[in-house]
């Protein structure tokens, strides 16, 4: 089996190429993330839902683990806004 993350990865982007895999997740994590090869670790950090957990400790992808959080926790999604940014870039800012 490949390493350094290979699996949890590709389970997140199957997630989030098909629905069935975002129902079963849902519905059955345990069961999916056996199926995809994790290891307890692995594991670990998807319940924990903290990205910076699933970054650091299994190699998973940043935008990646965002986007299993917000499939996980979609409450998540409602206290993170895009919307100051543009001020950031301006240079008078």
């Amino acid at each position: 089996m490949p390493v350094g993350g290979y699996q949890i990865n590709r389970m997140i982007q199957d997630m989030c190429r098909t629905p069935e895999t975002m129902a079963r997740l849902r519905a059955e994590p345990e069961t999916v993330f056996t199926e995809y090869g994790l290891n307890e670790k692995e594991k670990a950090s998807l319940r924990s839902c903290d990205p910076l957990a699933m970054v650091a400790e299994s190699n998973v992808h940043p935008i990646l683990a965002f986007h299993y959080l917000f499939a996980a926790k979609p409450e998540m999604m409602e206290m993170m806004s895009l919307k100051g940014y543009p001020d950031l870039l301006r240079d008078d800012a």
